[in-house]
Order: structure tokens, then sequence, then C-alpha cells
């Protein structure tokens, strides 16, 4: 009863984001919530994005418009890799956004490299017919991942320097861990599994892993 009663406010909360089709009448009700939640992801991702952009106008490179950056991560749902970037995977991209010696777009490698790891915690899919397909402890470990990145904002000179730019990333910042939280739940509940909590603050070296 509990977990019905949680997929409902889970569906209600989020119904506005899921456009149902036909072919969704196949699907189960916990597989409308996960492709409801990977869609918000998407989106919330976009808005973050672009916020970053907006707090930034120097930093958008002279050859690409924040639409044509919008489309390079989020045309295709799976891996996110690109050249300009060495191919790089998601904790190595994050790492390029913060490190001193890059001189390329940082709000770019920033945002490829949660949406890559976000897509890697729904197992790089964008639709969902099976739940098992999905690992509670990835969707987990991706919540506290962003909590991670959302500190090292606040401890970096290059993107955001302000308060009240800080505190509109952070609210964008706290829906995402809210939706990864809320499905790590709503799979562990589904499949009987646990989920090993941990506490992973600024001071940790590296990022958890997502691929599970």
């Amino acid at each position: 009863m509990a977990l019905k009663l949680l997929l409902f406010l889970c569906a209600l909360s989020l119904s506005a984001c899921n456009p149902y089709t036909l072919k969704t009448v196949a699907k189960s009700d916990i597989d409308l919530v996960v492709d409801a939640h990977w869609q918000n992801m998407n989106l919330r991702l976009q808005a973050f994005m672009i916020k970053l952009y907006q707090l930034n106008p120097t930093a958008q490179p002279l050859d690409h418009t924040v639409q044509d950056r919008l489309q390079q991560i989020f045309q295709h749902p799976g891996a996110v890799r690109f050249k300009e970037l060495q191919q790089a995977n998601a904790e190595t991209a994050l790492t390029l956004a913060f490190s001193p010696d890059f001189n390329g777009d940082r709000i770019f490698a920033l945002t490829a490299g949660l949406t890559d790891m976000i897509h890697q915690a729904y197992g790089y899919r964008h639709e969902f017919f099976v739940l098992d397909r999905l690992n509670q402890q990835s969707l987990y470990n991706s919540a506290r991942n962003l909590e991670f990145i959302a500190s090292r904002l606040k401890q970096q000179p290059y993107l955001v320097t302000q308060a009240n730019q800080i505190e509109q990333l952070e609210r964008l910042f706290g829906q995402m861990i809210a939706t990864q939280d809320m499905l790590a739940r709503i799979t562990a509940d589904a499949t009987h599994r646990s989920i090993n909590t941990v506490i992973h603050g600024i001071a940790s070296a590296t990022l958890l892993p997502v691929g599970l």
C-alpha cells in the first residue's frame, strides 16, 4: 500500500513532464514513473545549463550559441562524449570543469559531465519497460554526486561567485537530488533491495560509482 501511494504521488507531481503516448499502454505504473523521472532530470539539466550561461555571459564560446550547446548534449539519450572534451566520461568532464588549467567551455564540460552521469544512472536508456534494469544504488549514488558538485560550485572561482547566484543553482540541484532519491527509493522498494547510504561531502576526493 505504501509503495502504491508513493507511486501515485510521484506520478502526480511529475505528470506535467510526462507526455504519455499510445505505446505507454504496455508499460507498468512503475515504468511510467521512471520515464517521467528521466524526462524530468533532462529538463532540469537543460535549465541548469541555461541558467549558468545567463549568470556567466562571458563564458559562452564565440563559435557556439546556447542552443547549439543544448542540442549537442541533449539530442542523444545515451552516453555523452565529445571530441572537444577528449571524449571524457562523466568524472573526467566534471574534473575538467573545475580544473584551473582548463581553457575550454567550463559550462559545457560541467553539463556534459552531469548529464553523462545521470544517463549512466539510468543505464543509458531513455525509455523503460522492465524495472530491474535500474540499480537503486546507482540512482542513490548519483544523488550524492549531485550534492558533491553543488558543494564544489561554492568553492571555485570560475563560474559563480555571488551568494544569490549560488542560491538559484542550489534550488535546481535540490530538485534533481530529490528526483534521484525518490526513484532510488521506489526501485529499492519494488525490488526488495537495500541502499547502502553514505555521507559524501566536499572533502571526498572522487565521485561515487554510478555504473554498477
